[in-house]
């Protein structure tokens, strides 16, 4: 399969998405996202695709939407309003809402709307894509950029500041949990490369509610709401069962007829009776691995979940993936298969019943995680389950849980000290929470494991100049530059650096 360019004008190296061959999609110097073009090909072929279980709380795909599987949200016509508006030129969005409450379903249908209007429409996703293509950017055409899970997107900030500097119209919209933006760094680092807007996906309303009702039984999926007169089932879908209007538990509970805590309980129980106590706790652990990253969103690999459990990789398909059918998610990509739970807000209320009761405690399940970490990554190179080391302490941290953050970026630490990313991340909890000193000696450790690490020198750099100490500021920024030339990023903060001191021919250099 030959690969296709598209090709950005605007700024010095030229902005260029590569697909094809894995559609690994390059915007200026950052290479590393997959989109797929959601045109006309793509929606008539979804139409024919299998949709996922959906109204049993699985992540929806493709075929779901063009179905029409999801009910309408009120938010979603303010949404369309946004991407279409004609100014700003360049501009981002974030959608918020708590785990379960829709996002990314909604996401996934303001797509597909402003597909069908016409708009060029590039979808970030996480593994491979079947179809190349090529379709030319038109002058001054705007091009619609959506991406899940935003705070969790790989070099978010040097795709906008790219973008920015392309001089193109565009709209970027992605999804967050609306604790993990509040506290993630790139809402403040990529404030200054477009206008953002945040729009909160709030509980479901009365009307949401109804067509909600209106969709489940036009697919025949009410459950045990069918039994009730249609006058009965909105004050049991948005009453009972303290689903609070939340949109994934007030679905479940409703179509099951009993609270969320019993249906898990009802799995749980069913599981052991069918393969008795030893048997269900090796699937109780092997779902409880997988739901310790999914709780986030992120996937498990089956070779870092068979080092969890202690078995070897192949076993895991008749020991664990077909018993468990229907509560996992196994998806191949290119790098290999990724396992989910059903979806993050199950996997987080699992847990919360599995933890301590039939399994041991949390931060003892996280601790085997990481020695499973440590031991893959011993044997060879994985860069996608490398990721975990910083992402799982993060999300501990976007949630204000700072003991548990520290104790996981410890444990990341020890499983490979050479990644200079985990010392890094660890050392700007320490900054945000006044630690100093600690921050200071959690960077040098960062320098050490890395020393052509340029994100950590110039976030150290940033450090030392918010605390007055100009010149090793600068020493630190230069050090960045030697590290990475093309590092556009520590090149700026280094010229506003300079800049705000009155180095004006300085600053103008570095800009350059």
């Amino acid at each position: 399969m030959n690969a296709r360019t598209i090709t950005i004008q605007g700024n010095a190296q030229g902005t260029v998405l590569i697909t094809g061959d894995g559609n690994r999609v390059t915007l200026g110097h950052e290479p590393g996202v997959a989109f797929r073009l959601l045109d006309e090909t793509f929606r008539q072929q979804q139409a024919h695709r299998a949709p996922a279980d959906f109204y049993n709380g699985t992540r929806p795909n493709w075929a779901n939407i063009a179905r029409a599987d999801d009910a309408p949200r009120d938010l979603l016509d303010r949404l369309l309003d946004f991407v279409s508006a004609a100014q700003p030129e360049q501009r981002a969005a974030v959608l918020t809402g708590a785990s379960g409450e829709g996002k990314t379903t909604l996401l996934m249908r303001l797509a597909w709307e402003a597909s069908q209007a016409g708009f060029l429409v590039l979808w970030r996703h996480y593994g491979t894509v079947e179809a190349p293509y090529e379709k030319p950017f038109q002058s001054g055409r705007r091009t619609l950029i959506f991406m899940d899970d935003l705070p969790y997107v790989d070099n978010l900030s040097r795709l906008m500041s790219d973008l920015n500097e392309s001089g193109l119209p565009f709209v970027l919209i992605g999804t967050a949990r609306t604790h993990e933006w509040a506290n993630s760094p790139l809402r403040t680092e990529t404030a200054r490369l477009a206008a953002w807007q945040e729009f909160p996906l709030e509980r479901l309303t009365p009307q949401e509610a109804q067509r909600l009702l209106q969709t489940l039984e036009e697919h025949d999926a009410l459950g045990t709401l069918a039994d009730k007169p249609p006058s009965a089932r909105l004050d049991y879908l948005l009453d009972r069962l303290q689903a609070d209007g939340q949109l994934l538990p007030a679905m479940l509970t409703a179509r099951a007829g009993k609270g969320f805590d019993a249906i898990l309980e009802d799995v749980f129980s069913r599981m052991e009776g069918r393969w008795g106590a030893e048997k269900a706790d090796f699937l109780l652990r092997g779902y409880a691995g997988i739901a310790l990253a999914h709780r986030f969103g992120f996937w498990m690999s089956r070779p870092l979940l068979a080092r969890f459990l202690n078995v070897a990789e192949p076993d895991l398909a008749p020991r664990l993936i077909a018993p468990l059918r229907g509560e996992l998610t196994d998806v191949a990509e290119a790098e290999g298969r990724r396992l989910y739970t059903r979806h993050p807000w199950i996997a987080e209320r699992a847990l919360g019943l599995l933890c301590g009761s039939r399994l041991p405690e949390e931060m003892d399940l996280y601790a085997d995680l990481f020695h499973a970490l440590s031991a893959l990554l011993a044997e060879t190179s994985r860069p996608e389950e490398r990721k975990l080391l910083t992402m799982l302490p993060l999300a501990f941290k976007y949630r204000s849980n700072f003991d548990m953050a520290r104790h996981l970026f410890q444990r990341a630490s020890e499983a490979d000290p050479k990644h200079a990313p985990v010392w890094q991340a660890w050392a700007l909890l320490e900054k945000e929470q006044g630690e100093i000193a600690k921050a200071r000696e959690l960077f040098a450790r960062a320098s050490e494991a890395d020393p052509k690490h340029a994100p950590v020198l110039q976030a150290w750099a940033l450090l030392e100049k918010e605390q007055g100490n100009l010149e090793k500021a600068r020493e630190l920024f230069q050090r960045a530059a030697a590290a990475d030339p093309k590092d556009a990023v520590s090149l700026q903060a280094w010229a506003l650096l300079e800049k705000e001191q009155g180095e004006i021919a300085k600053a103008r250099e570095l800009f350059a």
